[in-house]
């Protein structure tokens, strides 16, 4: 029997970015569907459900003023609840961190400036946990949850 597929959804518009974060979330055995836009992360939001998106909050290059990640959130809240939230940019305020997590429901908020793959696959793997299961990801989920991963991308059974 092969294990449930958990989709995940990586919105950024700058290409190492992607990469970056696709790699890690592959590795820890997550399927990754990739949006560079407000309109590509619409159309894929509506075409499947996901257990996470990692959003980033401008989506024009470096226009400080454009915040399509914020209309995603909104989006992903709407017609993927069941959706686990990361906000990272690169231009962050306290106003922007806390509306993003009590208004917009986001996980967490994370700056690009202080990004660390290890501390990444730790978070992801609680919000993994802490999502509300889709019908065929929550047994995946369950596995997740409990085997670790490393800096090295190794994975070890937890004693317990």
């Amino acid at each position: 029997m092969t294990p449930p597929i958990i989709r995940s959804l990586v919105i950024e518009d700058d290409t190492s970015w992607q990469q970056i974060l696709t790699e890690i979330l592959t590795d820890i055995g997550l399927t990754v569907d990739v949006a560079s836009n407000l309109e590509d992360a619409l159309r894929i939001l509506k075409a499947e459900p996901h257990r996470l998106a990692i959003v980033d909050l401008s989506l024009a290059g470096g226009d400080h003023h454009n915040f399509d990640g914020l209309r995603i959130l909104e989006a992903v809240r709407r017609l993927d609840p069941g959706c686990q939230t990361i906000l990272l940019t690169g231009f962050a305020t306290v106003e922007l961190a806390v509306s993003v997590l009590t208004e917009y429901g986001a996980f967490t908020f994370l700056r690009k400036e202080n990004f660390h793959r290890a501390q990444f696959r730790d978070l992801i793997g609680r919000a993994l946990v802490s999502a509300p299961p889709s019908e065929n990801s929550a047994a995946r989920s369950a596995e997740l949850g409990k085997v670790p991963i490393l800096e090295t991308g190794k994975r070890y059974r937890s004693a317990g």
